[in-house]
């Protein structure tokens, strides 16, 4: 008998997780003027150069549901404000 897991998704298709690499070298590749544009911000990069940004993680999670957006594939992150450091 399989124990059941509240985790298990279905898995996005290979070329979703493509793009969610593509979007990954695009952020990276311009982490400077992103983080000057939206500094002290929770952003969401949907393809290279396609970015939806809130002021709140909660705000932006619901912008990307009513938008149909599948959060498994969207680069989430939270831009610190400009000046802190984060330890992890």
């Amino acid at each position: 008998m399989e124990a059941e897991n509240e985790y298990t998704e279905e898995i996005p298709n290979p070329e979703k997780l493509r793009d969610f690499d593509r979007c990954a070298e695009w952020f990276f590749a311009n982490a400077e003027r992103i983080e000057e544009k939206y500094n002290n911000k929770f952003i969401a990069v949907l393809k290279p150069g396609k970015i939806m940004a809130a002021d709140d993680l909660d705000i932006l999670m619901e912008e990307l549901e009513e938008e149909g957006i599948d959060i498994r594939t969207a680069l989430i992150t939270g831009i610190p404000e400009i000046g802190t450091a984060s330890i992890l």
